[in-house]
């Protein structure tokens, strides 16, 4: 895991450096920062069980988005879900590849009980929308960190844009 968290950490650095840019040349660029709703599905390799979920992808300046969303696990024996608070920069000039990190809130009820557990997120993905397009296509690899645990499922979503 800790070859993952290096691999995201330093594409995290080099999408800062280059979050410098201009507002001129992303214009130039193609990418038009947007707000964005998502819809997603994954599978979690470490629960073994189907992930649905979806969110607000919200442009804060420049190529960063503030990603505020929540995943569900229908197929589980109990009752789970993870709201999660992103953020994302997106890394190239087109705006297609992009990485990030945030908090997650995850959620479980057995027994009678919620039991509560913080971690945070890590991930990177592609965003595939068409020149004044409004609707998306996405995939991302997304990890959450907890004491013990580093769940890993591959997302697969759609997005519109507002």
């Amino acid at each position: 895991m800790s070859g993952r968290i290096i691999a995201v950490l330093g594409l995290c650095t080099v999408a800062v450096l280059e979050s410098a840019a201009p507002a001129v040349v992303l214009a130039q660029s193609g990418y038009v920062p947007r707000t964005r709703i998502e819809l997603r599905t994954g599978y979690d390799t470490e629960r073994s069980e189907w992930v649905v979920g979806g969110g607000v992808r919200i442009p804060a300046g420049g190529r960063i988005e503030v990603i505020p969303a929540v995943d569900f696990f229908p197929g589980s024996t109990v009752t789970q879900w993870q709201g999660n608070l992103d953020a994302a920069i997106r890394i190239d000039r087109r705006g297609l590849l992009y990485v990030g990190t945030g908090i997650a809130l995850l959620n479980a009820q057995a027994a009678g009980s919620w039991v509560r557990d913080v971690g945070w997120n890590l991930f990177a993905g592609i965003h595939l929308e068409g020149e004044g397009s409004k609707f998306g296509l996405f995939a991302e690899p997304r990890w959450t960190v907890t004491e013990g645990k580093n769940p890993f499922y591959f997302a697969l979503g759609v997005t519109l844009a507002l």
